[in-house]
């Protein structure tokens, strides 16, 4: 069978860019190895609940009177201390970084990540040997995808992440994941 150039081109190219975008997901996702990062203000379900020992249990605590009973009162959104590696952003808040943790480049040359509150751009400068440079835009889950990105090279996808499932269609790039 032979193939010809241009379709070789093609899969070589495909087959670059899946292994960019798993290499960069993988380093954006890595954050913290602490899983108390996440903490809970609930009490544990084996523990009661602290209540205060001046009010009878039975009676129904009364409501302010200052506040309407009906308006449900905003808190504001707390900014995340990690990147979210599981599940999505509840309640999206202005000026909140939704990526705390950024990705330092060190000995890689080839890509770069720029942040912005909801979103990053990773530009691929060269995905392949004499290719164009790519940017992807990744829009945190459960915020919308911007509009209008300003990215240094054309768009090729938006994909939201953190990502739930990856189909590597070649197995040199399986050591990568």
């Amino acid at each position: 069978m032979t193939v010809t150039p241009h379709i070789a081109r093609r899969s070589t190219r495909r087959s670059a860019i899946a292994l960019i975008i798993t290499a960069g997901l993988v380093a954006g996702a890595c954050g913290s190895d602490d899983d108390d990062a996440a903490a809970t203000t609930e009490a544990p379900a084996d523990e009661p609940a602290d209540e205060p020992a001046d009010e009878p249990a039975d009676e129904p605590a009364e409501e302010p009177a200052d506040e309407p009973a009906d308006e449900p009162a905003e808190e504001p959104a707390e900014a995340p201390t990690a990147n979210l590696t599981d599940g999505c952003v509840d309640s999206v808040a202005d000026g909140v970084d939704y990526f705390p943790e950024k990705v330092e480049l060190e000995y890689a040359s080839n890509y770069s990540v720029t942040y912005h509150e909801t979103y990053k751009i990773l530009t691929i400068n060269e995905p392949f040997p004499a290719g164009d440079a790519e940017s992807y835009v990744l829009v945190q889950c459960g915020t919308e995808a911007p509009a209008d990105v300003d990215a240094p090279a054309p768009i090729a996808a938006t994909i939201e992440v953190p990502i739930d499932g990856l189909l590597s269609s070649s197995t040199t790039h399986l050591p990568f994941i």
